[in-house]
């Protein structure tokens, strides 16, 4: 479903790939053990995300090897947070409201979502 959509939004130009970003947070979002006053550049690229019915998708590539059994909770407890400041990036930039987040492991051949 997610290759799907990603292929619709492709075909309407709504997909965006290899996008870098650059935000200011408070120091605390990075590590809870720094002053929220304290301020931060963060700076990335995301990976892949589509919008699709004017909501916004996220979908960031892992190749970590993971154990079958429980490689899903490991890329979560691993990327939970990229993504998080993925999503807000992407809010801020472009005013639309992120639904959901996927990881898509390589290694698991699936996607999965961190909502």
């Amino acid at each position: 479903e997610l290759g799907q959509d990603m292929k619709n939004a492709f075909l309407d130009k709504k997909l965006y790939r290899e996008q870098p970003f650059i935000m200011q947070v408070g120091a605390d979002s990075v590590n809870p053990d720094f002053p929220s006053e304290e301020k931060v550049l963060v700076q990335g690229i995301i990976d892949a995300f589509y919008i699709k019915d004017d909501m916004v998708y996220i979908v960031d590539y892992k190749t970590d090897s993971v154990p079958y059994d429980s490689g899903e909770e490991i890329l979560i407890s691993r990327y939970r947070r990229q993504l998080e400041l993925y999503a807000d990036a992407i809010e801020k930039v472009t005013g639309k409201k992120v639904a959901d987040c996927y990881i898509y492991s390589v290694s698991l051949d699936r996607a999965i979502s961190i909502n």
